[in-house]
């Protein structure tokens, strides 16, 4: 079964908010510490983990953590 492509961008979101959770859970901060951390409202950064769009977060992000962006989409990396 082949999704179109908004149900694709969707859960792309998702898999990102997923592997933010599982990041900040690693590093073992509550959200409003991790928020404060990356130096972004702490209202923004739950949106992004809970699966909404936000790609200059994102790529904040990926510049904070020193990350690629192909890490928060690949489905097999590891934090």
């Amino acid at each position: 079964m082949e999704l179109r492509e908004d149900e694709n961008e969707e859960a792309t979101w998702k898999l990102i908010g997923l592997k933010l959770y599982w990041l900040r859970k690693r590093v073992n901060m509550p959200i409003f510490q991790f928020a404060e951390r990356l130096d972004i409202p702490e209202d923004k950064y739950v949106r992004l983990e809970t699966g909404n769009p936000d790609p200059e977060l994102l790529a904040k992000l990926s510049r904070y953590y020193g990350l690629s962006l192909r890490w928060f989409y690949d489905p097999r990396a590891r934090c």
